[in-house]
């Protein structure tokens, strides 16, 4: 599903999660919380990733 969609506004998270980067609150510990209050879990293997493409 990512490969149909714009690879800079979606992010994989989670092996089960795709996040849109528009609605992205925060970053706590091992969770993305999202405008509305939305928690996703950040999975082991994309962390690294994540905090690259975020420059964190």
């Amino acid at each position: 599903m990512i490969l149909k969609l714009k690879p800079k506004l979606f992010l994989q998270c989670h092996h089960s999660y795709l996040v849109n980067l528009n609605y992205m609150f925060s970053i706590v510990g091992e969770t993305i919380i999202l405008n509305h209050q939305t928690i996703i879990p950040i999975g082991q293997f994309y962390k690294k990733q994540i905090m690259e493409k975020l420059n964190l």
